[in-house]
Protein backbone atom coordinates (compact mmCIF):
# COMPACT_ATOMS: atom_id res chain seq x y z
CA UNK A 1 0.00 0.00 0.00
CA UNK A 2 1.12 3.57 -0.67
CA UNK A 3 1.79 5.91 2.24
CA UNK A 4 -1.20 8.13 3.08
CA UNK A 5 -1.29 11.43 5.02
CA UNK A 6 -1.59 11.12 8.79
CA UNK A 7 -3.98 13.97 9.61
CA UNK A 8 -7.26 12.99 11.29
CA UNK A 9 -10.23 13.02 8.95
CA UNK A 10 -13.46 14.50 10.32
CA UNK A 11 -15.50 14.51 7.09
CA UNK A 12 -14.50 11.92 4.50
CA UNK A 13 -15.46 12.52 0.87
CA UNK A 14 -15.66 9.95 -1.91
CA UNK A 15 -16.24 11.16 -5.45
CA UNK A 16 -17.78 9.97 -8.69
CA UNK A 17 -15.74 10.70 -11.81
CA UNK A 18 -17.69 11.10 -15.08
CA UNK A 19 -20.23 13.90 -14.95
CA UNK A 20 -18.99 14.93 -11.51
CA UNK A 21 -15.28 15.72 -11.69
CA UNK A 22 -14.93 15.66 -15.47
CA UNK A 23 -17.28 15.90 -18.42
CA UNK A 24 -18.77 12.73 -19.81
CA UNK A 25 -17.68 11.81 -23.31
CA UNK A 26 -20.42 12.07 -25.90
CA UNK A 27 -21.02 10.72 -29.37
CA UNK A 28 -18.47 12.08 -31.85
CA UNK A 29 -16.28 13.59 -29.11
CA UNK A 30 -12.81 12.63 -28.05
CA UNK A 31 -12.09 11.32 -24.56
CA UNK A 32 -10.04 14.29 -23.36
CA UNK A 33 -10.88 14.89 -19.67
CA UNK A 34 -12.39 18.33 -19.12
CA UNK A 35 -12.80 19.48 -15.50
CA UNK A 36 -16.19 20.28 -14.00
CA UNK A 37 -15.50 20.55 -10.27
CA UNK A 38 -13.29 22.87 -8.22
CA UNK A 39 -11.11 21.32 -5.53
CA UNK A 40 -11.58 24.38 -3.30
CA UNK A 41 -15.35 23.75 -3.13
CA UNK A 42 -14.86 20.11 -2.26
CA UNK A 43 -12.32 20.92 0.45
CA UNK A 44 -14.80 23.31 2.10
CA UNK A 45 -16.95 20.26 2.78
CA UNK A 46 -14.28 17.87 4.04
CA UNK A 47 -11.30 15.77 2.97
CA UNK A 48 -11.44 14.16 -0.48
CA UNK A 49 -10.07 10.62 -0.12
CA UNK A 50 -10.87 8.56 -3.21
CA UNK A 51 -12.68 8.33 -6.52
CA UNK A 52 -15.34 5.61 -6.83
CA UNK A 53 -16.56 5.21 -10.40
CA UNK A 54 -18.51 2.83 -12.61
CA UNK A 55 -16.42 2.09 -15.70
CA UNK A 56 -18.66 -0.43 -17.43
CA UNK A 57 -17.65 1.04 -20.79
CA UNK A 58 -14.45 -0.96 -20.52
CA UNK A 59 -16.56 -4.14 -20.31
CA UNK A 60 -18.18 -3.14 -23.60
CA UNK A 61 -14.73 -2.57 -25.05
CA UNK A 62 -13.79 -6.10 -24.04
CA UNK A 63 -17.03 -7.34 -25.59
CA UNK A 64 -16.24 -5.68 -28.91
CA UNK A 65 -18.44 -2.61 -28.43
CA UNK A 66 -21.99 -2.02 -29.58
CA UNK A 67 -23.47 -0.19 -32.58
CA UNK A 68 -23.41 3.60 -32.38
CA UNK A 69 -21.31 3.75 -29.22
CA UNK A 70 -17.66 4.64 -28.65
CA UNK A 71 -15.72 3.68 -25.56
CA UNK A 72 -12.20 4.54 -24.41
CA UNK A 73 -9.56 1.83 -24.41
CA UNK A 74 -7.87 0.81 -21.16
CA UNK A 75 -5.09 3.40 -21.29
CA UNK A 76 -7.44 6.25 -22.17
CA UNK A 77 -9.81 5.26 -19.37
CA UNK A 78 -6.93 5.33 -16.88
CA UNK A 79 -5.83 8.72 -18.21
CA UNK A 80 -9.27 10.08 -17.33
CA UNK A 81 -9.09 8.51 -13.88
CA UNK A 82 -5.60 9.94 -13.37
CA UNK A 83 -6.85 13.39 -14.32
CA UNK A 84 -9.61 13.14 -11.72
CA UNK A 85 -7.15 11.97 -9.06
CA UNK A 86 -4.80 14.86 -9.76
CA UNK A 87 -7.69 17.33 -9.86
CA UNK A 88 -8.82 16.30 -6.38
CA UNK A 89 -5.36 15.40 -5.01
CA UNK A 90 -6.42 11.89 -3.98
CA UNK A 91 -4.16 8.84 -4.15
CA UNK A 92 -6.81 6.14 -4.48
CA UNK A 93 -9.44 5.23 -7.06
CA UNK A 94 -11.94 2.35 -7.11
CA UNK A 95 -13.38 1.24 -10.44
CA UNK A 96 -16.34 -1.06 -11.07
CA UNK A 97 -15.71 -2.70 -14.47
CA UNK A 98 -18.78 -4.93 -14.62
CA UNK A 99 -21.69 -4.15 -16.94
CA UNK A 100 -24.73 -6.45 -16.87
CA UNK A 101 -25.38 -6.24 -20.61
CA UNK A 102 -21.84 -6.58 -22.00
CA UNK A 103 -21.33 -10.05 -23.57
CA UNK A 104 -17.72 -10.64 -22.55
CA UNK A 105 -16.09 -13.58 -24.41
CA UNK A 106 -16.18 -16.84 -22.47
CA UNK A 107 -13.46 -18.53 -24.51
CA UNK A 108 -10.06 -17.81 -22.93
CA UNK A 109 -8.27 -17.20 -26.22
CA UNK A 110 -10.92 -14.77 -27.43
CA UNK A 111 -10.95 -13.04 -24.05
CA UNK A 112 -7.20 -12.40 -24.04
CA UNK A 113 -7.25 -11.31 -27.69
CA UNK A 114 -10.00 -8.80 -26.92
CA UNK A 115 -8.06 -7.56 -23.88
CA UNK A 116 -4.95 -7.02 -25.99
CA UNK A 117 -6.96 -5.03 -28.54
CA UNK A 118 -8.00 -2.48 -25.90
CA UNK A 119 -4.71 -2.55 -23.98
CA UNK A 120 -6.11 -4.23 -20.89
CA UNK A 121 -3.60 -6.13 -18.72
CA UNK A 122 -4.13 -9.88 -18.82
CA UNK A 123 -4.49 -10.11 -15.05
CA UNK A 124 -7.43 -7.71 -15.19
CA UNK A 125 -9.09 -9.60 -18.05
CA UNK A 126 -8.63 -12.97 -16.34
CA UNK A 127 -10.21 -11.59 -13.17
CA UNK A 128 -13.55 -11.72 -15.05
CA UNK A 129 -13.55 -15.41 -14.09
CA UNK A 130 -13.25 -14.51 -10.40
CA UNK A 131 -15.40 -11.39 -9.96
CA UNK A 132 -14.77 -11.18 -6.21
CA UNK A 133 -11.08 -10.59 -6.90
CA UNK A 134 -9.70 -7.07 -6.52
CA UNK A 135 -6.73 -6.07 -8.68
CA UNK A 136 -4.52 -3.23 -7.41
CA UNK A 137 -2.65 -1.21 -10.02
CA UNK A 138 -0.04 1.50 -9.53
CA UNK A 139 -0.72 4.72 -11.40
CA UNK A 140 1.77 7.59 -11.87
CA UNK A 141 0.54 11.00 -10.76
CA UNK A 142 1.82 14.51 -11.37
CA UNK A 143 1.79 15.24 -7.65
CA UNK A 144 4.39 15.45 -4.89
CA UNK A 145 4.04 11.74 -4.18
CA UNK A 146 4.16 10.78 -7.88
CA UNK A 147 2.13 7.62 -7.30
CA UNK A 148 -1.40 6.46 -6.66
CA UNK A 149 -3.29 3.17 -6.61
CA UNK A 150 -6.31 2.03 -8.60
CA UNK A 151 -8.48 -0.83 -7.30
CA UNK A 152 -10.50 -2.59 -9.99
CA UNK A 153 -13.08 -5.37 -9.74
CA UNK A 154 -15.62 -7.18 -11.92
CA UNK A 155 -17.84 -7.77 -8.89
CA UNK A 156 -21.48 -6.92 -9.80
CA UNK A 157 -21.92 -5.66 -6.22
CA UNK A 158 -19.36 -2.95 -6.92
CA UNK A 159 -21.42 -1.44 -9.74
CA UNK A 160 -23.60 1.42 -8.52
CA UNK A 161 -26.41 1.55 -7.45
CA UNK A 162 -25.11 -1.39 -5.39
CA UNK A 163 -23.01 -0.14 -2.44
CA UNK A 164 -20.13 -2.65 -2.64
CA UNK A 165 -17.52 -0.32 -4.11
CA UNK A 166 -18.25 2.48 -1.64
CA UNK A 167 -18.16 0.07 1.29
CA UNK A 168 -14.86 -1.41 0.10
CA UNK A 169 -13.34 2.06 -0.19
CA UNK A 170 -14.63 3.01 3.25
CA UNK A 171 -13.25 -0.16 4.85
CA UNK A 172 -9.82 0.29 3.30
CA UNK A 173 -9.61 3.95 4.23
CA UNK A 174 -10.64 3.24 7.81
CA UNK A 175 -7.65 0.90 8.02
CA UNK A 176 -5.13 3.26 6.41
CA UNK A 177 -6.17 6.77 7.48
CA UNK A 178 -6.76 8.42 10.84
CA UNK A 179 -10.54 8.52 10.57
CA UNK A 180 -12.07 10.39 13.50
CA UNK A 181 -14.66 8.64 15.64
CA UNK A 182 -18.06 9.68 14.34
CA UNK A 183 -16.55 10.77 10.99
CA UNK A 184 -19.12 11.88 8.42
CA UNK A 185 -18.93 10.11 5.06
CA UNK A 186 -20.16 11.91 1.94
CA UNK A 187 -20.41 10.65 -1.63
CA UNK A 188 -20.61 13.26 -4.38
CA UNK A 189 -22.14 12.21 -7.70
CA UNK A 190 -24.36 13.32 -10.55
CA UNK A 191 -26.83 10.47 -11.08
CA UNK A 192 -29.63 8.75 -9.22
CA UNK A 193 -27.55 5.55 -9.06
CA UNK A 194 -24.89 7.52 -7.16
CA UNK A 195 -27.46 8.62 -4.62
CA UNK A 196 -28.84 5.10 -4.21
CA UNK A 197 -25.34 3.67 -3.71
CA UNK A 198 -24.51 6.30 -1.09
CA UNK A 199 -27.72 5.67 0.82
CA UNK A 200 -27.22 1.91 0.71
CA UNK A 201 -23.69 2.37 2.05
CA UNK A 202 -24.94 4.56 4.90
CA UNK A 203 -23.35 7.74 3.54
CA UNK A 204 -24.69 11.21 2.95
CA UNK A 205 -25.08 12.18 -0.70
CA UNK A 206 -24.33 15.49 -2.34
CA UNK A 207 -25.31 16.23 -5.96
CA UNK A 208 -22.39 17.34 -8.10
CA UNK A 209 -24.55 19.97 -9.80
CA UNK A 210 -25.04 21.79 -6.53
CA UNK A 211 -21.37 22.25 -5.71
CA UNK A 212 -20.68 23.39 -9.26
CA UNK A 213 -23.53 25.84 -9.50
CA UNK A 214 -23.62 27.24 -5.99
CA UNK A 215 -20.20 28.71 -5.12
CA UNK A 216 -21.40 29.38 -1.58
CA UNK A 217 -20.33 26.75 0.93
CA UNK A 218 -23.38 27.44 3.12
CA UNK A 219 -25.69 26.15 0.39
CA UNK A 220 -24.03 22.74 0.34
CA UNK A 221 -23.90 22.67 4.13
CA UNK A 222 -27.66 23.18 4.31
CA UNK A 223 -28.20 20.34 1.83
CA UNK A 224 -26.22 17.94 3.99
CA UNK A 225 -27.98 19.00 7.19
CA UNK A 226 -31.29 17.91 5.67
CA UNK A 227 -30.03 14.35 5.40
CA UNK A 228 -30.15 11.94 8.30
CA UNK A 229 -26.73 11.38 9.80
CA UNK A 230 -25.60 7.82 8.94
CA UNK A 231 -25.07 5.37 11.75
CA UNK A 232 -21.51 4.74 12.85
CA UNK A 233 -19.94 1.51 11.60
CA UNK A 234 -19.17 -1.12 14.21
Amino acid sequence: MISLPKQEVQVAILLDLDGTLIQRYGEGEDFTPRPLAALSRIQKLGTPLAICSNQGGIAWGLAGGRPGKRYPDWGTMLDRVRFGMELTQVKLAFLALYHPDAPIPEDMERLLKAAAQIGMPEEVALAVRDPRQIIILDIPLNTLDKKGEVFVSWDPEWRKPAPGMLKEAQTLLQCTRFIAEGCRWIYIGDEDDDKKAAQAAGMAFLPAEEIRSSGEPEATTQTLRKQRKPKARR
